[in-house]
């Protein structure tokens, strides 16, 4: 269980999580990073936020490469038609999946200048300011939403809301973990 936060501010897009990682109700460490960033062919940064099976995110960590994203593709078009299929084929080169209906972690993207949910049933959703997932999310929401006018920084105000998540979902926890990249085209 976890949480991971998304965030977009006017020149920047967050992704932060916690670190603690569980099986049951058993805490194995609190020290398991669960963003990371990867670059594209054409060198542009993602930062990647998930939560659920180590297994999954450390495929993606480790063994996929981001592919090129073809000239005119919209970032919608480009997760959609090539991202998430080539995905789920390094899942499946590496001895996951079942056949049917095919199931992932639910994953935070900042890429260019958007900020996306992959569902666990693959459906993508677009962010216009914030988004949680995990076991934490709905106190990382509510934080989000108290400190919505306040002039607190980015950071501060994710941080906050990761600190919300920690007091109050006993599957949350450990040293909290911030990155970011540009809005660009």
């Amino acid at each position: 269980m976890s949480v991971v936060v998304g965030y977009i501010d006017e020149g920047n897009i967050y992704v932060g999580a916690d670190s603690q990682l569980t099986a049951g109700s058993f805490i194995s460490t609190t020290d398991h990073k669960k963003i990371f960033k990867k670059k594209t062919i054409c060198g542009k940064e993602m930062v990647i936020g998930c939560v659920g099976s180590t297994r999954q995110k450390t495929i993606v960590e480790s063994n996929f490469v981001l592919p090129k994203m073809p000239f005119g593709y919209s970032t919608r078009e480009y997760l959609v038609r090539i991202f998430i299929p080539r995905m789920i084929d390094v899942f499946k080169q590496n001895g996951m999946g079942i056949e049917g209906e095919w199931e992932i972690n639910s994953m935070v993207l900042a890429f260019r200048k958007s900020l996306w949910h992959i569902e666990r049933n693959c459906n993508l959703v677009e962010y216009a300011d914030w988004v949680c997932i995990g076991s934490g999310s709905e106190y990382a929401y509510g934080a989000l939403e108290a400190l919505r006018d306040s002039k607190i920084i980015t950071t501060d105000r994710i941080k906050k809301a990761i600190e919300c998540a920690i007091k109050y979902d006993c599957y949350v926890g450990g040293k909290i973990e911030i990155l970011s990249i540009p809005r660009s085209k």
